[in-house]
């Protein structure tokens, strides 16, 4: 750990100079819940998870490159990180201040849940999937659909009859984890859509016509 019990126990749960307003979305958006003590976290213990995740970055990936980890350089800057964040002086993304270092470890099984932001111009199916695959894990992104774009997008083919199946929920072990396509024998294509934020989300299957 580079952030110590004895540092952190300089500092309060919360800073005197966080107003109400600013509380508020903190518990709001970024405190995460603690089981094993039954509530959510405080400002001082959400800082700490934040900050050690985002400068312990460095320590993985020098480690990962077999370099030298200079841990009393990397201690300081995790130290006054989270002195500049706690004092509300300094302000980490929001997305790594939400997921950096939970329990979850969303953030290290999907980095790019910590962006704010993204963009993309639409202009190709391609591009949809990375819209939805980035707002999935939990990037904000901002997209153009204008005429001109939407205007390079390959046509789709309309002489085809899409139907849904009856939604049948199945136990987490049947759930399929990527989409799977299925061309059946009496001409029909079944789509099963993953369960995973890949395969976006489980779906019943989806018949067409006229494959």
């Amino acid at each position: 750990m580079l952030l110590t019990d004895s540092f952190l126990s300089q500092y309060p749960d919360m800073p005197e100079h966080m107003n109400e307003l600013a509380t508020f979305v903190f518990y709001r958006t970024y405190s995460r819940w603690l089981p094993l003590h039954n509530r959510r976290e405080t400002w001082r213990e959400a800082v700490a998870r934040a900050v050690e995740y985002n400068v312990g970055i460095s320590k993985k990936v020098l480690y990962k490159n077999d370099f030298d980890v200079p841990y009393d350089k990397l201690q300081t800057e995790a130290e006054t990180l989270f002195d500049n964040v706690f004092n509300l002086r300094q302000f980490l993304s929001g997305r790594t201040h939400w997921i950096g270092g939970a329990e979850t470890r969303v953030a290290e099984k999907f980095p790019l849940a910590n962006f704010n932001c993204a963009y993309v111009d639409i202009t190709s199916w391609n591009d949809l999937c990375d819209l939805f695959y980035l707002l999935l894990v939990g990037t904000g992104v901002g997209f153009s659909c204008s005429k001109e774009n939407a205007a390079k997008i390959d046509v789709v083919r309309l002489n085809y009859e899409l139907t849904h199946s009856e939604y049948k929920p199945v136990s987490k072990e049947e759930r399929l984890e990527k989409t799977k396509l299925v061309i059946m024998e009496n001409g029909y294509a079944k789509i099963y859509v993953g369960d995973s934020k890949e395969g976006q989300m489980t779906r019943p299957s989806i018949n067409l016509v006229n494959l």
